[in-house]
């Protein structure tokens, strides 16, 4: 049952996608063959590192208090 803002909905549509699927080991391999090497430092600032999740501008976890991280594909910007 949804306690948050009566103005917000909640919507899940769980389906495999390019974006979390690809492996970020693949993404590396396709910079490092197609892209001046020069480049690739600016990528590690984003992927390197698993990132935190927000929804609705606040960290999200689970049902126990536990954050949640994106650590696999890439990010729509």
């Amino acid at each position: 049952m949804w306690h948050g803002d009566p103005g917000h909905a909640v919507a899940s549509d769980d389906k495999k996608i390019g974006f979390n699927t690809m492996s970020r080991r693949a993404i590396f391999a396709g910079l490092r063959r197609w892209w001046p090497p020069e480049l690739i430092p600016a990528v590690r600032l984003w992927y390197a590192r698993r990132g935190r999740l927000f929804t609705f501008g606040k960290p999200a976890t689970g049902p126990d208090g536990e954050a949640y991280y994106s650590e696999e594909g890439c990010a729509r910007r």
